[in-house]
């Protein structure tokens, strides 16, 4: 979907695509302060499309919003957030919190981080998305420290898949008169986890790259784009590619993407069909066999 650019067609597709745009809106906020504007822009792209009613969107919850988090098990209530007459008072502190230099006193990233998306999350200062957001800005602080890696790595997934305890390192700090140390151990066990993850698709891009270097056997001038296109059209045959799906995939301008792939056509490794207007460039059917004849 993020590939090729079309809409999403299910609610699951619409958050991909929110939070997809949220972290290039995170990334271009990087040397600015946290502020409730910030908060409330980015909670607005994050829900766009994904709450009924869609009143919720950018904007603080009231009194008149019945929020509580509740366990879906058996719908007891887990937590009720503080009192919606005291967001605005409450968001500032925690503004002032993110945005402190702390000249002297030294305080990890990662421990920031943590407790900046746990007060967020405690806070609770919209009708829906508050989880999505304070994860978000667990990003931003990461980013913000210097920590650019944390721009590939999934926490979300890894929450969604052991949920329970989530809500859980919420509750027992509130119940241990607000020790952070549980949320912020949960926090470092799903780091871990998602540096595992990542240090795997490492592995499997690095394999990625080593089959690439097999295409120029063909063409000693192919560029790494072209290459790693080919690989991914053998491993997924039947595949169309456009010139703004190699450009997503790859971060360069449509002129760029439409020279790699006209390249590709003229040296008869790619054909071309019609999708309406639209050109859709497929790998060649002979490219196995013309690998298989350089012994590749």
């Amino acid at each position: 979907m993020l590939r090729f650019g079309r809409s999403p067609r299910t609610l699951g597709e619409r958050m991909i695509l929110n939070n997809f745009h949220a972290m290039r809106m995170i990334k271009e906020h990087l040397r600015e302060p946290l502020s409730l504007e910030l908060l409330l822009e980015v909670q607005s792209v994050i829900t766009a499309g994904t709450l009924e009613p869609v009143d919720g969107v950018g904007r603080l919850r009231s009194q008149a919003d019945d929020v509580r988090v509740v366990d879906t098990r058996d719908q007891s209530t887990l937590f009720v957030p503080p009192n919606a007459g005291s967001l605005r008072v409450l968001l500032s502190e925690i503004c002032a919190f993110a945005n402190e230099s702390h000249d002297g006193t030294f305080l990890h990233p990662i421990v920031r981080a943590a407790a900046l998306h746990f007060l967020i999350g405690y806070a609770h200062p919209f009708v829906d998305g508050n989880g999505r957001t304070a994860r978000a800005f667990f990003y931003w602080s990461m980013l913000r420290s210097g920590y650019s890696l944390f721009e590939y790595l999934s926490i979300s997934e890894i929450i969604r898949i052991g949920y329970s305890r989530y809500p859980q390192a919420f509750v027992d700090v509130e119940d241990d008169d607000g020790d952070l140390t549980y949320f912020v151990q949960y926090t470092l066990e799903v780091l871990e986890q998602a540096l595992g993850r990542f240090s795997e698709h490492l592995a499997a891009e690095e394999l990625r790259l080593q089959r690439s270097e097999r295409f120029l056997a063909i063409a000693k001038d192919l560029n790494l784009r072209q290459r790693l296109l080919l690989e991914h059209a053998l491993r997924h045959p039947g595949t169309a590619y456009t010139v703004k799906s190699h450009s997503n995939s790859n971060g360069i301008t449509l002129v760029t993407a439409r020279t790699d792939l006209d390249d590709l056509v003229r040296r008869r490794l790619m054909t071309t069909s019609k999708r309406g207007k639209e050109v859709l460039y497929h790998v060649t059917a002979t490219l196995r066999e013309r690998l298989a004849k350089k012994g590749m």
